[in-house]
């Protein structure tokens, strides 16, 4: 829903492809537009590929205002509830003013683990009303989101937004390995660790659960080495391995058996 912007209509389109370019071939993409009250696809939720497919749907997309925010809400989450995909992840551009998604269809999202990020641009006099609405449909949904004042931006954040679903969960690389929670538990004592040169992508646990090292990837920090309690007892988690693989400086380290005995 992005008219109502100055070049709106090229702007959609742009943000649509650079969304698309930044997925992996095996990742699934859909595009959903506004259709008088209601919403259709213009490109039903299918795997990239070559992304011949995806970006000439992109270039067929038709623009105009968008009264309510239910209906392709509606579609996207019938599409992305059927979904295997590791992570399912929404992103709307909108100036805000449609009417807001019902709470019954927030909770949904929420309870499925589907995320939402939306991206404001223009709007009506910046009604700050909008923007709240907009505001609370990601952060219900654990999704982020963004304020756009210039257009030139909005293709970055569609590329940051599309990596959620498009990292592989096999990371292989030269990475820097860091100590992030040295108080306690396997790290204690330890500044300085052996690099990694793959690792299985995750996601930090949460509530009480402590992330002690972490591997430096671009932007990204991901769990290398971390803790909980489980019962009487605590679990390690350790996202690399130890073979000459992943780990050949890990092996060569001379606090290696230190390390582990200590964990």
């Amino acid at each position: 829903h992005s008219c109502e912007m100055p070049q709106g209509n090229y702007w959609g389109r742009r943000v649509a492809e650079a969304a698309i370019e930044s997925l992996n071939a095996a990742d699934e993409v859909g595009l959903i537009e506004r259709g008088g009250d209601g919403a259709r696809w213009v490109l039903p939720l299918t795997t990239v590929g070559n992304r011949s497919a995806a970006l000439s749907a992109a270039r067929q997309l038709t623009f105009g205002d968008m009264q309510f925010f239910q209906p392709s809400m509606e579609l996207a989450y019938q599409g992305l509830v059927e979904s295997s995909a590791g992570q399912r992840h929404v992103i709307i551009i909108s100036d805000g003013d449609p009417e807001p998604p019902s709470a019954a269809l927030l909770a949904q999202y929420a309870s499925e683990g589907i995320t939402i990020s939306t991206v404001m641009v223009g709007g009506h006099g910046n009604n700050p009303l909008d923007e709240a609405a907009m505001q609370r449909v990601a952060t219900l949904t654990g999704g982020s989101f963004y304020r756009v004042d210039d257009p030139a931006n909005l293709p970055q954040i569609f590329i940051k937004e599309a990596r959620v679903v498009s990292r592989s969960l096999i990371q292989e690389g030269q990475f820097p390995a860091l100590t992030t929670d040295g108080l306690g538990g396997p790290i204690r004592g330890f500044t300085n660790l052996p690099a990694v040169r793959g690792y299985v992508l995750t996601e930090a646990r949460g509530g009480l659960a402590r992330v002690g090292a972490v591997v430096e990837n671009g932007e990204y920090q991901d769990p290398l080495v971390a803790w909980w309690n489980y019962g009487l007892g605590r679990v390690v988690a350790f996202t690399s391995e130890l073979s000459g693989r992943w780990a050949s400086d890990w092996l060569a380290w001379s606090y290696f058996n230190s390390f582990w005995e200590q964990t």
